[in-house]
């Protein structure tokens, strides 16, 4: 600005739009497309901002909401449905934001966790939430063939400072405290019992169940095909762990166990071995493929379990990629002892579930991964809804730029498909390209589809 006498001269320049883009690119980072809450990353974001300060906490209660039939409107309806599913659901739980003092979050897909603090007892907040639960209970949802349908969650709750002052251990008994209720009578409220805890009563047949999976190492592995978006060809196969159990009966369910348990050392040891000995029976399919094998973040073998997998798989090592599924918690000495041997062995790593999970900006640029999978949350529907696409397409400039190879997990339908190829995704996984099976398919049935319509792109 020069000022001259009575007058002055200035140069303006507006910056509306860059504002705009700003806040809008924070927004897609914060929040949950689907829900419009707070996503992962940005709920423990608030939470640990807000225990530097816990002297505003007093009085809290952390709230774990699990869906309890989600995967069967999925699997029933559509995902069409699940999804209005899951908005009716933050809806009704948006009402705690009308109350002071909320965090509210959705955390996966049929998971929301909030915060509730700053109250004076314990019973100002049971009620705040009895009267939430009473209204999610009586909402509608519209369901095909279904006279009369209602939401319905479990809820595990665990109280600060009486049960915790960490913020991790709140999450932990809230969890240990909801699935009270699953094991139980779901779609009730639990508050955590320290006395049950102890015991470890209601994970007793549980903990039984997978210490025969892990000492039998009583798991089969599917395999699911990674597709070349542009040949069709079949890149990559991942294996997909099947516990032979009648109560473990997916993955995620012998996590959760083995987590209360302290055995996630010994899944992790499973799931590297197991799956290798899986893809090791069809070598003809290992010929020019990759292998993707989940591992966790959190744990590593030890040195005399390395240098056996080591000496077992020595011929498949460069085939591998390690890819690092989600996890509450990054062990960094791990991670980095990990990172050292994947490139000992010229293996590669991947970051799964990207845009869902732990995996940020600042894990990327920690491990510098080979290839990222783009979580189906962001995939589904990409073909209608603009933001997807707008967060999509940022996304893959992002990793271009960083030399970062992306695969696209979730590709359930054509017009997904397409749109993705359109956006310049580098590979494709999801059920309409390739469903999981017992033996490596030799080709992927959408392969002259996928050929045809990248030609057809590349010739506008």
């Amino acid at each position: 600005m020069i000022y001259r006498e009575s007058a002055c001269l200035g140069v303006l320049s507006d910056i509306t739009q860059e504002t705009l883009e700003r806040r809008k690119i924070e927004y897609e980072r914060d929040y949950d497309l689907l829900t419009n809450l707070l996503n992962r990353r940005a709920f423990h974001a608030y939470m640990q901002d807000l225990f530097r300060h816990a002297s505003s906490i007093k009085t809290a209660a952390f709230m774990l909401w699990d869906l309890d039939n989600l995967k069967y409107v999925n699997d029933t309806y559509g995902h069409d449905y699940g999804d209005t599913y899951i908005r009716k659901t933050a809806d009704v739980l948006k009402q705690f934001m009308l109350h002071n003092n909320a965090i509210v979050s959705r955390m996966s897909g049929d998971e929301f966790y909030i915060f509730l603090y700053g109250y004076d007892s314990k019973d100002e907040i049971r009620s705040i939430i009895n009267s939430i639960k009473a209204d999610m209970d009586a909402t509608p949802v519209n369901l095909p063939s279904a006279t009369e349908s209602r939401i319905r969650a479990s809820v595990g709750i665990s109280w600060y400072p009486d049960d915790a002052s960490n913020y991790f251990d709140l999450i932990k008994y809230a969890d240990f405290a909801m699935y009270t209720v699953k094991n139980t009578s779901k779609g009730r409220i639990a508050e955590f019992d320290r006395s049950l805890y102890d015991r470890d009563a209601f994970l007793l047949h549980s903990d039984e169940e997978l210490n025969l999976i892990l000492e039998q190492e009583s798991v089969d592995y599917s395999f699911q095909p990674i597709v070349n978006a542009r040949t069709g060809d079949i890149f990559a196969y991942e294996a997909l762990m099947r516990p032979n159990s009648e109560t473990l009966i997916t993955p995620s369910d012998v996590l959760r166990i083995a987590h209360s348990q302290v055995q996630l050392h010994r899944v992790e040891k499973l799931t590297l071995f197991c799956s290798m000995l899986a893809f090791a029976q069809y070598p003809d399919a290992l010929e020019g493929h990759k292998i993707f094998v989940n591992t966790l973040p959190c744990q590593m073998l030890d040195e005399e379990d390395i240098l056996a997998f080591r000496e077992e798989f020595h011929g498949m090592l460069d085939h591998i990629v390690f890819e690092l599924m989600e996890s509450e918690h990054l062990n960094e000495f791990f991670l980095k002892e990990k990172i050292r041997y994947i490139q000992k062995w010229n293996a590669q790593i991947a970051i799964d579930d990207y845009g869902a999970g732990y995996s940020n900006d600042s894990v990327l640029l920690s491990l510098n991964p080979d290839y990222v999978k783009i979580d189906m949350s962001i995939v589904r529907n990409v073909d209608t809804d603009q933001n997807r696409q707008m967060l999509i397409e940022n996304l893959l400039a992002y990793f271009k730029s960083r030399n970062i190879l992306t695969i696209a997990e979730g590709v359930e339908t054509a017009a997904e498909m397409r749109m993705l190829i359109s956006y310049g995704v580098d590979y494709l996984q999801g059920f309409y390209v390739g469903k999981p099976t017992l033996e490596p398919a030799e080709q992927c049935p959408r392969a002259a589809e996928i050929r045809k319509f990248f030609a057809e792109e590349n010739e506008e």
